[in-house]
Order: structure tokens, then sequence, then C-alpha cells
């Protein structure tokens, strides 16, 4: 699978990322054409099975050697191949289920020292005891999902709680009109799950070139010194994004 933008020719340097085992085929066969080391995740058999194979549901990478797993992930595979490449890993006493808020408890985006997720997340709980980071909850319980980092400063959500709670902390946040980003099985999916940052390139899981707001998210990465990198070019999957590790 060739499908690459021009902008994405640079190698993958050898980096693994943690991809739902369902697009191997789509995704995934794309990331390892640009070179990099791809560990896939089987499907969560405790939440809805339209999105068992989303990462930001199962697995939060919470420091530079830490890793959550869900309950499912206990004894697998790929659990040893997780630990191979030097990852403490934690499952927690969570039982996950098909509705929300007990499918997204993994569902966290970390700015800085800072933890936004929703109002019922019981691991943010836990990690705020435990990690010391600083819980800020938000009506938006997937918020992993509907988050789309750009820069150490900078991100892009449809989400009103989120934007808010960002500007707060100091964020340049670009809101974007909600849809378009496909999600098999529902209306729409987010700019966060079809996407993911690593070493100062924005990848998307596909095209974002009938998006409504298109260019002004283009113009937002040039100002944050971000490239995009379009890994197909049909339209932009959410997959519940690519853990980077």
């Amino acid at each position: 699978m060739k499908n690459v933008s021009e902008e994405s020719s640079a190698p993958g340097k050898c980096r693994a990322l943690i991809v739902g085992e369902r697009y191997r085929k789509t995704t995934g066969a794309a990331l390892e054409d640009l070179g990099f080391h791809i560990i896939y995740m089987p499907d969560n058999p405790n939440v809805d099975t339209r999105v068992a194979g989303h990462a930001d549901l199962s697995v939060l990478r919470t420091g530079e050697r830490e890793i959550f797993l869900a309950p499912h992930l206990k004894g697998t595979e790929f659990e040893a191949s997780v630990r191979d490449i030097g990852y403490d890993i934690i499952f927690p006493e969570i039982t996950q289920g098909k509705e929300y808020p007990l499918d997204a408890d993994f569902n966290i985006v970390f700015l800085g020292n800072n933890m936004l997720c929703g109002r019922k997340n019981r691991l943010a709980e836990r990690l705020s005891s435990s990690h010391g980071f600083k819980r800020i909850a938000i009506s938006q319980g997937y918020a992993r999902c509907s988050t789309c980092i750009v820069s150490e400063k900078a991100l892009i959500t449809a989400d009103s709680s989120i934007e808010n709670a960002a500007r707060t902390l100091g964020y340049d946040v670009l809101k974007i009109h909600p849809g378009f980003f496909r999600l098999p099985g529902f209306d729409y999916g987010f700019i966060g799950g079809s996407s993911f940052l690593l070493d100062g390139k924005l990848y998307f899981t596909g095209s974002i070139s009938s998006h409504a707001d298109k260019n002004v998210i283009l113009s937002f990465l040039t100002h944050h010194n971000t490239a995009p990198v379009f890994l197909s070019s049909e339209r932009a999957e959410d997959i519940g994004t690519v853990i980077v590790l």
C-alpha cells in the first residue's frame, strides 16, 4: 500500500505504534510502508463492537515507560509485545461495558500535567491520586477521541467543552465543525481518532480534502510548524487514534 502523500516520505525510524488489529490492511499497512513497527491490538470484546478496535478505549500511555491496558489484553501476544519493548504494564481493576461511561475510562487526553476526561472517568480518579495529574472534568466523555494534538500548546477539536478547557490552560485551539470523519455504524467520527502527532507531523488516516474547514486546518498546522501526512486518499476514518510508543 503506497497511497501516501509526499509529505510522508520520511522513514518511520523504527518507531513502534499501536493500531487496532481490524485496521491492519488500511492504516496499519500505510504506516508499515513508512517503516514503522506496528503492534496490532486485538478487538475489545467488552465495548461496542463498532469501536472494539479503537486503541483509545483499551490503551493509555501515562509515562515514558508506563502504560495502562484494558483487562482483555492480559496474557495476550499484544501484552508480550509491549513488554518486549520495555514498558511497565498496569491492568486497572475496571470493568468495561458497551455503554458510556463504562467504555470510556481509557479515553483521556493529557495536556501537560492536566487530564481532560469525562466526569465519570474511573481511571482518571486513580491517576489523579497515584500520579498527581490534575483532573479536568468536561462534558465530552470521549476526550481523547475528540482532541487532535497539533503541538505542545495547540490542538483542534469540534467540542466546546474541550475548547474551553484547553483555552483556559493557555492552548491555541482551532474549533472546527463537527462531522466529516468516517466511523462505520455511526453518523460520524472525530478528528482525534482520525489522526496522531509524531515528530512534528500530524498523520491523518485519510484525506480531509472535502472537509468544510480543510483550508483553516491546514493553515493552523502551518502556523504551528506541523506538517500534514495523509495515509490514504479515502476520507479520513476515526480508528480510535494510533498510540505512539
